[in-house]
């Protein structure tokens, strides 16, 4: 994806998708002199995260795509878009919190408009009575409060980190009887995460592979919905905003941690004894052959290692003849707006 950047925002060339940017983006409008700028202008992942119609989605993968950023100004739209809006926004412990989203929320709400209060843990937006409920997991005491209450979105962030029992449980806590969030696209359930914690094969099972433990969940044969478990790989290559150093500094890491955190492989992991398997390099997607034929062929390694390759003739490849035609700023159409 070609990006350019203006003003601080960076930008698709082509019109369709820096419409789509626009439609999720969130605007202020001072309500003296009438001066407009940009707060939030998503991504291109981050609008694909933004508007993915599924209840249950688990955005990220790798470190630093900007997934806990387009995790809480989602939420911060909503608030601002639709009456009454109510979400939860988490992390595994207090600490993190206060470190996060928490001082975050302390330079951020005088922008929307909205009322910052630390020691409630809540945001609230007056003029259209919507609020933000900032919480842990860190004890059975706060995860029962959580478990007691609904909302209309709630944001896990670095939910691989959460027992998987809880955050399981805690998904069901994402629901609504609002018409004007049903009419919004409904309650939503969002995993912002790396790989890495008790919850990777959990999140790997439900939201990746689609292939829930049945034994574990058995009422799931029936509910389960593949089609409402959305995973949104992102990675360090969708965030232009970030510096190239961050992504040399993740080396430092063991192999399979920089593999987790540089490129969100869900199937590494501390001790794994394939420790030789790299997804990136020993997978592929490939498109189906012209008459859908493939070939096999075998060899059985009597002197030699085994080995067996699956082998189909390539696709033809897809040309378009419509030119691209770049964007300019003014031919921009105008996103959320606030009055400042």
């Amino acid at each position: 994806m070609v990006l350019w950047e203006t003003a601080g925002q960076w930008w698709c060339k082509t019109p369709a998708c820096a419409q789509r940017q626009v439609a999720h983006a969130l605007g202020a409008e001072t309500s003296k002199d009438k001066t407009r700028r940009f707060l939030y202008v998503p991504t291109p992942k981050q609008v694909e995260f933004d508007e993915c119609s599924a209840r249950h989605v688990l955005y990220g993968g790798a470190a630093g795509p900007g997934k806990s950023h387009a995790g809480r100004w989602s939420i911060y739209r909503r608030c601002i878009l639709i009456p009454g809006f109510e979400a939860l926004i988490l992390r595994e412990t207090f600490g993190e919190l206060e470190r996060t989203h928490m001082r975050d929320a302390a330079g951020e709400y005088q922008l929307l408009g909205a009322t910052f209060t630390p020691s409630k843990f809540e945001m609230r937006f007056p003029k259209t009575g919507s609020l933000i409920e900032f919480g842990h997991m860190q004890d059975a005491k706060a995860v029962k409060r959580y478990l007691s209450s609904e909302y209309d979105a709630i944001l896990a962030d670095e939910g691989s980190q959460y027992p998987p029992d809880p955050l399981l449980e805690l998904s069901t806590r994402a629901r609504t009887s609002k018409q004007a969030v049903r009419d919004a696209g409904d309650s939503k359930f969002w995993v912002v995460s790396n790989p890495g914690g008790p919850s990777s094969s959990t999140l790997l099972d439900f939201f990746i592979d689609h292939a829930p433990d049945f034994d574990k969940y058995p009422q799931l044969r029936e509910d389960y919905q593949a089609e409402e478990w959305v995973y949104i790989p992102g990675t360090l290559d969708d965030n232009p905003y970030i510096s190239e150093r961050y992504a040399r500094a993740l080396a430092v890491n063991p192999k399979w941690r920089y593999e987790q955190l540089r490129y969100g492989d869900w199937r590494v992991f501390s001790g794994q004894f394939f420790s030789q398997w790299n997804t990136r390099v020993h997978l592929a997607s490939l498109e189906p052959s012209p008459d859908g034929q493939w070939f096999r062929s075998l060899d059985w390694g009597r002197n030699q290692p085994w080995c067996v390759l699956w082998l189909a003739p390539p696709a033809p490849l897809k040309m378009s003849a419509t030119p691209v035609r770049t964007l300019d700023s003014d031919g921009l159409s105008q996103p959320a707006m606030l009055t400042i």
